[in-house]
């Protein structure tokens, strides 16, 4: 796929350049400047949605949504299962 713009392929580039870059320093440089283009060309679009919906089971105990996905099992370490009654 060709990029459509000349900032496009720009990140393009430096993307490739930091795969490719072993050294820690030059990679955080490379993907600042990513970032900086992004941020003056604004690519993205945001949704947000007003509700979010989760359902468990009543036994399960020590559910705490997160807004993150994947949404309840994000805290999978503190999820317990409680006994039957």
């Amino acid at each position: 796929m060709t990029p459509a713009t000349e900032w496009e392929a720009r990140i393009d580039q430096l993307a490739a350049e930091q795969l490719r870059a072993s050294d820690m320093d030059r990679r955080v440089e490379l993907f600042d400047e990513i970032q900086a283009i992004a941020g003056e060309n604004q690519p993205l679009l945001y949704f947000a949605a007003p509700r979010l919906s989760v359902a468990t089971s009543v036994r399960i105990t020590n559910v705490a949504p997160s807004l993150m996905r994947p949404h309840v099992l994000w805290n999978a370490d503190t999820l317990a299962i409680a006994d039957r009654d």
